[in-house]
């Protein structure tokens, strides 16, 4: 009976870990979002995009090859 209460113990332990680590990322996002909606309040209402207000409002700019080089929409149909 002691070895059962042990693994139910260390199971109910994993969840309550896992728990924590999904109520931690939650609470990360919704961070984030505010801060996001911060920055855009912030630059509501401007005539110019600068280079500051660029590196505020982007984080990170990704860019990924094509899977086939020189392929067009279309061509891989058949047709021009």
């Amino acid at each position: 009976m002691s070895n059962q209460y042990e693994h139910e113990s260390m199971a109910l332990e994993q969840e309550i870990s896992e728990l924590s680590a999904s109520i931690a990322s939650y609470t990360d996002g919704t961070s984030e979002d505010k801060k996001f909606m911060a920055l855009i309040n912030k630059y509501q209402d401007f005539e110019n995009l600068t280079a500051a207000m660029l590196n505020e409002l982007v984080d990170k700019i990704v860019a990924y090859e094509r899977d086939r080089k020189g392929s067009k929409e279309g061509e891989a149909k058949g047709g021009a």
